[in-house]
């Protein structure tokens, strides 16, 4: 029953995760931006990264460029694995020692894994019909 009423709208499905993955990461890049790159490179660099100034703009563009190119619809499964990429860094650097549950102090990996979820299926099934690629190309979308 339920296939009947939200078959019609298949073709629809991956655009609210795009958008709202697209808004989540295009957020997020921005506010590294208008909170002070150098904050940034000060924290990174405070958990001994690599090259903390080179990784702060690798994340601020990484974000806000994905975001904004999951958002389109445009070459979205590169910025998704690029995300991923991020995501696992952060995770493992970060996250992972603070434990799963998000809210606990310094926030666990919880977060991370939704993110990375979400990133797969637009991965895996590209950008689908409702996008700036699809109105461009008669290549398959996805399957």
């Amino acid at each position: 029953m339920l296939a009947k009423i939200f078959g019609r709208w298949v073709p629809w499905a991956e655009l609210p995760l795009r958008v709202i993955i697209g808004i989540v990461y295009l957020y997020h890049g921005i506010s590294k931006i208008t909170g002070g790159p150098a904050n940034f490179a000060g924290w990174l660099g405070s958990m001994n990264y690599p090259a903390p100034t080179f990784m702060t703009w690798v994340v601020i563009v990484g974000e806000a460029v994905g975001g904004a190119l999951i958002l389109a619809g445009l070459w979205a499964r590169y910025a998704a694995a690029f995300l991923i990429l991020e995501m696992l860094v952060a995770m493992f650097t970060v996250h992972l020692k603070n434990g799963f549950n998000v809210f606990q102090a310094g926030a666990g990996y919880e977060y991370n894994l939704v993110l990375i979820a979400a990133l797969l299926i637009i991965l895996i099934r590209g950008p689908g019909k409702p996008s700036v690629e699809a109105a461009f190309t008669t290549q398959a979308l996805g399957p």
